[in-house]
């Protein structure tokens, strides 16, 4: 019986569409060249809370050509994309039904804070786990370990879903049940079908 449920945050909770790096290259003609460093070296760091975004950045704006500070840049990067509501609703129709529900992404400290507060996150789930405070990052199995230890449950009793294969594999391995995500009606059919939830009479 599933007593708990993980939801990745980008592509399943949360829809941002292209890369942030695609984006920027493209609104401020920066080639991506000059940009990938970056994503590749210090916010690696910065996802595993061993360094800071902000102080990363400021030796990165420069280079880019960005004229304002770096809060500024932030609220741009952040600042797209919305939440899925169809995947939201499940999550609520879960809770309600008795199964914790958890948010469980790789992320950094800022963008976590700031989407907390833009999309009331701790309201809406009932644990949030994320790679910069468990100094892990998704497949890695420190971040499964953590997941049952906050549950207190066995791998068996927890769903996990999300959209990257090798996260669902490593979920798989680790003993639990497993939900690729392919979108809000696959996931409610998956969850009817398993007896996670009701289907409607």
């Amino acid at each position: 019986m599933i007593k708990a449920a993980v939801f990745d945050f980008d592509g399943v909770v949360y829809i941002e569409g292209e890369l942030f790096s695609i984006r920027f290259s493209r609104d401020y003609g920066i080639p991506l060249e000059k940009i990938a460093p970056f994503f590749e070296n210090e916010f690696q760091k910065c996802l595993l809370g061993q360094a800071d975004l902000k102080e990363e950045l400021k030796k990165y704006l420069p280079k880019w050509g960005w004229k304002q500070n770096v809060n500024s840049f932030l609220d741009y990067w952040f600042d797209r994309g919305g939440q899925n509501q169809d995947v939201a609703g499940l999550v609520r129709d879960m809770r309600k039904s008795g199964i914790k529900c958890i948010l469980c992404t790789n992320n950094e400290k800022y963008r976590v804070s700031w989407l907390r507060k833009k999309l009331r996150l701790d309201d809406a789930f009932d644990e949030i786990l994320a790679s910069y405070k468990i100094g892990a990052k998704k497949p890695d199995i420190e971040v499964f370990e953590k997941v049952i230890e906050i549950t207190g449950l066995m791998p068996e009793e927890i769903m996990f879903c999300d959209d990257d294969k090798e996260h669902i594999a490593a979920a798989k391995k680790y003993g639990m049940t497993a939900v690729m995500f392919k979108g809000a009606e696959h996931l409610k059919k998956e969850l009817h079908e398993r007896g996670i939830l009701k289907a409607p009479n």
